[in-house]
């Protein structure tokens, strides 16, 4: 499924701070774990994503304003969906803590001024955001990575992160220690590869603290599972300076064989190339839909097998690109000659994009008078 945000390198979207590959990545790329043939029959989990935004009083000023998402996941002929769902926007819902460096600034800086400064408070320079990238969905596995910025008055903000994974069969969430056949043996490899990895790295002179991070990766949540291995990330400023950015680690599951149990490897490669989806501007006849406004419809028909489909809104950067995407909608799979279809909100220019399978991509543009534009991006 790749990273799901990533539509296509002509989409210059944004790759989020805590859980992206820093621009000289420390891994290398790895194949994953073998496909297996043929795929076999798994439920289909559906994720609907939405960003809840609220503020902070401080009196009768709003003193800052924080954002978060929230997550729907259904999975087919299960209710552990619903304790899923229940639990995890539980951890995605910023705690007083999370909040209390924002809290703290700004209520300093708010009080430092005068009446005139108090009433053209503008909130600028201080605030809290929490993004979401679902790194993985199929099989026995829902893994997602948190990316926490936290504007506190200086000239970028305080990036942390962590990751969270859970059981699609049981709806529970997943401890390093529960996806491991042995895992004081995961640990040590977990801490081997990363010490080597970051020494052959070209910025390896400018890490720090890297022996601590290794051995503790695991037990402090900065893991997650993708599809092309066990990922150990670090954001910008705890193991390198804020320059290089952040940090991934990817561990190919081919090199993670007896030391993850069967059940929580991708169960085959993804499916569905280029051309496997054909779009069309009605949604009449989906045998699945995703309502996410109340406006223009258009349907995503399967031609073959497809896996991993997301559907994002896209930001544009100002110069004709894009600047940044927002996860809506995904679903796991669809089988061949099975229609999803769309809804969406039919005012003002907005553009989407469409990953699945390998990594084919789209974009579906929608002008202010309903009408969709379509054009194919290769990944």
């Amino acid at each position: 499924m790749k990273k799901l945000l990533a539509l296509a390198a002509a989409l210059v979207i944004a790759a989020l701070a805590g859980c992206g590959v820093s621009s000289t990545p420390v891994s290398t790329a790895g194949t994953g774990a073998p496909s297996a043939s043929p795929e076999p029959e798994i439920p289909r989990t559906e994720v609907r994503f939405e960003v809840l935004t609220r503020g902070v009083k401080y009196g009768e000023a709003d003193l800052y304003y924080y954002s978060f998402p929230q997550l729907d996941v259904d999975i087919e002929g299960s209710s552990a969906g619903q304790a899923l769902t229940e639990e995890l926007n539980g951890l995605l819902t910023p705690s007083e803590d999370a909040l209390a460096p924002v809290t703290e600034a700004a209520g300093a800086a708010y009080e430092a001024l005068d009446e005139a400064g108090r009433s053209g408070w503008s909130r600028q320079g201080y605030g809290f955001d929490r993004s979401v990238e679902l790194m993985r969905c199929g099989g026995r596995v829902l893994s997602v990575c948190v990316t926490d910025s936290r504007s506190l008055g200086a000239p970028h903000p305080n990036n942390s992160g962590f990751g969270i994974t859970f059981d699609l069969k049981t709806g529970g969430r997943l401890a390093a220690s529960a996806i491991a056949e042995d895992y004081p043996a995961l640990t040590g490899k977990v801490r081997g590869y990363i010490l080597a990895s970051a020494a052959e790295n070209p910025n390896a002179g400018a890490f720090y603290g890297l022996e601590d991070f290794a051995a503790g990766a695991l037990e402090s949540g900065e893991w997650y599972l993708s599809e092309d291995g066990l990922v150990i990330f670090a954001p910008p400023e705890e193991i390198a300076p804020y320059a290089v950015g952040s940090v991934s680690f990817v561990i190919p599951y081919a090199e993670l064989e007896g030391l993850i149990k069967p059940e929580y490897l991708p169960e085959g490669g993804p499916q569905g190339g280029e051309g496997a989806l054909s779009i069309s501007q009605s949604a009449e006849g989906a045998t699945l839909r995703a309502y996410l406004g109340g406006g223009s419809s258009f349907a995503l028909k399967a031609k073959e097998p497809v896996t991993g489909l997301l559907l994002s809104e896209l930001v544009s950067d100002g110069e004709g690109g894009w600047a940044e995407s927002r996860p809506l909608y995904y679903v796991s799979r669809l089988k061949a000659g099975e229609s999803l279809g769309v809804t969406v909100p039919g005012s003002g220019f907005i553009a989407y994009g469409i990953e699945y399978g390998g990594g084919e991509g789209c974009i579906i543009s929608m002008d202010k008078d309903g009408g969709a534009g379509f054009m194919l991006e290769e990944a």
